[in-house]
């Protein structure tokens, strides 16, 4: 626990680095990066928000899952079944975070703040309002405390989603049979990309953060090829400025209004 804890945020940090730079040097990425529309405030909005969402609000988390543990009725054997089950019980949890996010106008605002980047890249997987992990965290609470899932477990959940997040909004093409057997299970840049298209038949789909059989399993799947054309972002409106984006959740405005 205190290995992943106190290095975790570094290995992030240097693999985000490293699938940033793959991205813009693959031949075969999906499509070329525009460099002109790819603007150095676009990426500082993108990790800025990454800074707050995967460096600063977990040390708050991570506070209240590990005194959360005090509270728990029972302690689960600890070995790798039950940590599989843990894992694969917090990215259902965060599954249906995601339907719902989707689903309700309040837990929306928050999540547009992601879905309004107009580009999509590594650092898209960063850009995240501060507030949704806290939201989030609610409904993984249920998971922890029934499951009495150690702490290291949840941190190294949270290592897996970021390394998987980050992966699958880069623009980097895994190989055809890397796609097909392993994006069977895993959600991959092929269909992540579905879900940030511009259009709400797509956007409301393939919810899965980590494991995408969630999909399968619930009928939110779609297979759609990604296409040149896209538009990406919000049907409705363009991206705003960061500090916009950071207060906007909290107004009663309608983000097309900002």
């Amino acid at each position: 626990m205190e290995y992943l804890e106190t290095h975790g945020k570094i290995i992030i940090s240097v693999y985000v680095l490293l699938i940033f730079i793959l991205e813009r040097i693959i031949y075969k990425n999906y499509f070329k990066i525009d460099t002109l529309s790819n603007t150095k405030l676009r990426l500082f909005k993108n990790i800025s928000f990454g800074i707050l969402v995967k460096i600063v609000i977990p040390i708050f988390i991570i506070y209240i899952v590990k005194n959360l543990q005090y509270t728990y009725l029972w302690k689960l054997p600890q070995n790798w079944l039950v940590y599989l089950i843990d894992v694969l019980v917090l990215d259902l949890s965060l599954y249906w975070f995601h339907f719902y996010a989707h689903k309700n106008p309040l837990i929306w605002k928050f999540h547009e703040i992601h879905h309004s980047d107009n580009i999509l890249d590594s650092t898209t997987g960063l850009r995240i309002h501060f507030t949704e992990p806290v939201i989030a965290l609610l409904f993984k609470l249920p998971a922890i405390f029934i499951l009495a899932i150690p702490v290291k477990i949840y941190i190294l959940y949270e290592i897996i989603l970021t390394i998987v997040g980050v992966f699958h909004h880069s623009n980097i093409k895994v190989p055809l049979l890397i796609d097909k057997y392993v994006g069977a299970v895993i959600a991959l840049p092929s269909t992540h990309c579905v879900h940030h298209h511009a259009t709400p038949r797509d956007t409301n789909s393939n919810y899965g953060f980590v494991f995408l059989f969630w999909d399968v399993l619930f009928g939110t799947l779609n297979k759609v090829e990604r296409q040149k054309n896209w538009k990406y972002g919000l049907k409705y409106a363009e991206d705003k400025a960061f500090i916009k984006l950071l207060y906007y959740p909290f107004t009663n405005k309608h983000f097309r209004n900002l």
